[in-house]
């Protein structure tokens, strides 16, 4: 039978009705606690008596279930398994806090393998006693931890992690000796980011990165001498806003290769991407040594690139360049394309995306691509005519070419066209036959013209919303639609 210090179950007074009883009038003492309590007591959110029972003579509702605050109930271990398992480190480290239960539940080895110490205000104390005190630590990130002494990263910190595969390094010293000893103190380690590492002072000092195992290095604002890589399973490399001259061996898995922003010669950036036979990803953005010469050797030599980003190069022309495995195609900022560069353009049959925004010296520009889908023509200052011939192409995007007057598209899934501001604009050719809203605010040059475009029997027959707002040059018009 369930006791309560101030109430018994099984006093009943028949006078009153199930009905009439009142929360508020019953006040439970608080449970006694001990002066020095072993554990914290636990509540348990559970009936202890059963719904419905009487207290002190009055039925509780169903819906007020009976607690005994004396009862301690703990959380069995396996459900604070599956509760630990969704915390952070952090957290996990305030759980410990609770109890001896907890603490010892919150030390379970599958909860420790990310340790994230990204910008935090952390001692070397403290980095070194997880590090030592959680060995199956997979993931361990330290970037931002400033003043973190080499040493205690070198020989207490890394050596006990035998199983990591990711680290992460940034903001700190990086003496040589830890390069070349990752090998040894983490064989399993696959992913590598060093970004704005200090070397030591004197003068430039070359970076060694070997490792047999390793598949992906990023490395960012680097001002090393040389930098040696050898790392025959390395799959994903960047080198971005790097100024060293790499030594960078035949690498047979690479399929990424990241470039951008490097201070690179022209011949030290065709070494580096045709020693890749089978790369798909290149990114040569902000690479101002970059030729046509070496994007022709790259199209030789890596047949199988399918996305390429050439932005802000001012010497690309893409005279005789010809990728025809080409999906993606930035070009953004490339003051070098002129009308010579939109044959190599068409060539690239398999391209889906391609960027020409702010290419200021682009005149006309005539695309006929089978698989483009997304077009960018943003920023063109001097674009006058757009021919877009692209049966697949679901997204056009003209923004601020001002000097745009001509502009005709025929593709058979563009469903929206927005153009807004083309002040110079006069004649619109439209043969979409999916298309549905259109509008063209701010073309005060647009011709009566536009209307015979618009229309069922001229290419537009499912159109449902036309805008022409604000376009000072029409005079007279009829617009001719079914929907």
């Amino acid at each position: 039978m369930f006791s309560h210090p101030r109430y018994e179950i099984g006093e009943e007074r028949e006078e009153e009705e199930e009905g009439d009883w009142d929360l508020h009038e019953v006040a439970l003492e608080p449970p006694t606690i001990s002066p020095t309590p072993t554990r914290p007591k636990f509540l348990p959110f559970f009936p202890a008596a059963g719904l419905g029972s009487r207290v002190g003579g009055r039925r509780l509702p169903s819906r007020f279930p009976i607690v005994d605050p004396g009862d301690p109930v703990d959380l069995p271990d396996h459900v604070l398994y599956k509760v630990f398992k969704h915390l952070q480190d952090t957290d996990l480290c305030r759980a410990a806090l609770v109890c001896r239960q907890w603490r010892e539940q919150s030390e379970h080895q599958d909860f420790w393998t990310t340790l994230n110490f990204e910008n935090r205000n952390i001692s070397q104390a403290q980095v070194l006693t997880l590090c030592q005190k959680h060995p199956g630590v997979s993931h361990l990130n330290i970037r931002g931890i400033r003043n973190l002494n080499d040493d205690l990263l070198h020989h207490s910190a890394l050596p006990s992690l035998h199983l990591l595969e990711h680290l992460v390094l940034g903001s700190q010293s990086l003496p040589d000796k830890l390069l070349v000893g990752l090998k040894h103190y983490c064989p399993n380690l696959q992913s590598l980011e060093l970004t704005d590492p200090i070397l030591p002072p004197g003068p430039p000092q070359d970076l060694n990165f070997i490792h047999p195992k390793l598949t992906s290095l990023v490395v960012v604002n680097c001002r090393a001498a040389r930098a040696v890589i050898n790392c025959q399973r390395l799959s994903r490399l960047s080198l971005r806003r790097i100024y060293a001259a790499p030594l960078i061996l035949t690498f047979p898995n690479l399929t990424e290769l990241d470039l951008s922003a490097s201070k690179l010669t022209d011949s030290l950036l065709r070494g580096a991407a045709t020693s890749a036979p089978l790369l798909e990803v290149l990114n040569l953005s902000m690479c101002s040594a970059l030729s046509d010469e070496t994007l022709r050797e790259i199209a030789l030599a890596c047949p199988h690139l399918r996305q390429l980003d050439l932005s802000m190069c001012p010497n690309v022309v893409l005279d005789g360049v010809r990728f025809p495995a080409l999906e993606v195609l930035r070009l953004k900022d490339c003051d070098g394309l002129i009308a010579q560069s939109i044959p190599a353009l068409n060539f690239s049959v398999s391209l889906e995306e391609l960027a020409l925004d702010d290419c200021s010296l682009m005149l006309n520009l005539n695309l006929s691509l089978p698989r483009l889908k997304r077009l960018s023509c943003c920023g063109c200052r001097c674009l006058s005519e757009l021919v877009v011939h692209c049966p697949q192409m679901t997204s056009l995007a003209v923004r601020g070419s001002n000097s745009l007057k001509r502009l005709e598209v025929r593709s058979g899934r563009l469903a929206s066209l927005t153009l807004r501001h083309l002040i110079e604009l006069k004649t619109v050719s439209l043969q979409c036959p999916m298309l549905k809203e259109v509008e063209l605010s701010d073309c005060d040059q647009l011709s009566d013209g536009v209307f015979a475009a618009l229309s069922a029997d001229h290419g537009c027959p499912q159109l449902r919303s036309v805008v022409l707002d604000q376009c000072e040059g029409l005079v007279r018009g009829a617009l001719v639609s079914d929907t």
